[in-house]
């Protein structure tokens, strides 16, 4: 694994994009296959009995609107007691902490028809992005778990409280072995753990001064992410 704290000079591109390369190959997570929707539907199921509750709009709410692939762990809403029982349910099923976006978008739709828990005409649409809000959290809580910086700097910041929780759901985790050359797939398009390392490319962009620079970068991230997500690092770490 490249080291954070180097910080990389121009010459060094053809490296730099080696290393970049190797972010994203060693730390992707790979859902459970044998995970089923029945299994989620059933997972999620006695999360809302232990919430009493069958708005998953409004116990995912915060979680949704403070975390998403390109940012840091938001603490104050992944530790929250309410939403603490989905994430030990969810994981105590699979230790890898990583979940196919069909799966889970269809176990939310089949626990909705058999009694309401998305409260809104646009059914289907909620289903979709509960689901990436709870691959987004899991990718958050994968990436305290085997990340020593992130977890150190997440602990620092958190209250008793949320150290408890914390230690409690990253302990669940299984980080699996580096994968050096496997194909892996977490049920996205093109990829998200690479984002995970996202604190990387800022601190890569602070060498980057000119046009031909940039380029090089948005090269990069197309080769791994894609053209759109490519534009849109670079305008965010510029």
């Amino acid at each position: 694994m490249i080291d954070r704290f180097v910080r990389y000079p121009v010459q060094k591109r053809s490296q730099l994009r080696v290393d970049m390369v190797k972010v994203d190959t060693e730390y992707r997570a790979k859902p459970d296959p044998t995970i089923s929707v029945h299994d989620l539907q059933r997972a999620i199921g006695q999360y809302l009995q232990q919430a009493n509750s069958r708005d998953m709009i409004k116990l995912l709410k915060d979680v949704m609107h403070n975390n998403g692939w390109k940012i840091k762990p938001d603490l104050k809403s992944l530790c929250h007691e309410s939403v603490c029982p989905l994430w030990e349910q969810l994981i105590g099923m699979s230790s890898v902490a990583c979940f196919a976006h069909y799966t889970l978008k269809m176990a939310m739709l089949s626990l909705h028809w058999e009694a309401p828990v998305i409260y809104s005409h646009e059914v289907v649409q909620w289903a979709e992005k509960l689901s990436n809000t709870i691959r987004i959290a899991s990718a958050k809580w994968r990436e305290i778990a085997r990340n020593e910086r992130t977890r150190s700097f997440a602990l620092k910041r958190a209250n008793k409280q949320e150290m408890a929780t914390i230690n409690r759901i990253t302990n669940m985790i299984v980080i699996a072995p580096k994968t050096d050359h496997e194909d892996v797939d977490d049920g996205t398009e093109g990829g998200e753990d690479i984002w995970g390392d996202y604190d990387i490319f800022e601190e890569i962009m602070t060498e980057f001064n000119d046009e031909d620079d940039s380029q090089m970068f948005e090269d990069v991230i197309t080769e791994l992410n894609g053209e759109d997500e490519a534009q849109d690092c670079v305008v965010d770490c510029i």
